[in-house]
């Protein structure tokens, strides 16, 4: 990534702009890739690792699948006008409306574990873990997990202003 950093600098200073946005956008890939690839290896079974980000007046959720070990996908979701409502409301507005509930689930310090332990177990048919993950690894993968939704937010947040502004020049 060191060459392709090199080249994107120069990209831009010969004012190349498209060519150093797609070495941006690749140097961002492999940087994804490769934190994908350091994560998860001694973790079993189903597990959703979900945070959140909130800023004055919207909240997103950014999810982590995880299965056998491995990072299978991952998803965000937008939650508009949502600042004054509790994470662990959020996050239990977002399981009310999936099919999968994984057996563990990692968040961050929420309240009404019991009460959402004890919900997503009877929509699941099985017994439902919520928990605050304790070891390093998971402790990680779940700050990873609140900088990508900290991200997803941001460019939610650009492109909303960025559409707002053509709709009001045209």
């Amino acid at each position: 990534t060191k060459m392709l950093k090199s080249d994107m600098e120069k990209a831009a200073e010969e004012l190349e702009f498209e060519k150093a946005a797609s070495l941006r956008d690749k140097i961002l890939s492999i940087n994804a890739i490769a934190e994908k690839q350091k994560i998860f290896k001694t973790m079993e079974g189903d597990e959703d690792f979900i945070n959140i980000e909130q800023d004055e007046k919207d909240s997103c959720i950014q999810v982590f699948f995880s299965r056998d070990g491995k990072v299978i996908g991952r998803e965000h979701f937008i939650f508009e006008n949502t600042a004054n409502e509790g994470i662990g409301e959020i996050i239990g507005s977002f399981y009310g409306g999936t099919a999968k509930i994984p057996k563990a689930i990692y968040v961050p310090q929420i309240d009404n574990f019991d009460l959402m332990e004890e919900y997503l177990t009877i929509k699941r048919g099985s017994k439902v873990w919520i928990k605050v993950p304790q070891k390093w690894q998971k402790k990680e993968m779940l700050e990873m997990v609140k900088n990508k939704a900290r991200s997803t937010l941001e460019k939610f947040k650009d492109k909303y202003l960025k559409d707002k502004e053509i709709n009001r020049i045209s």
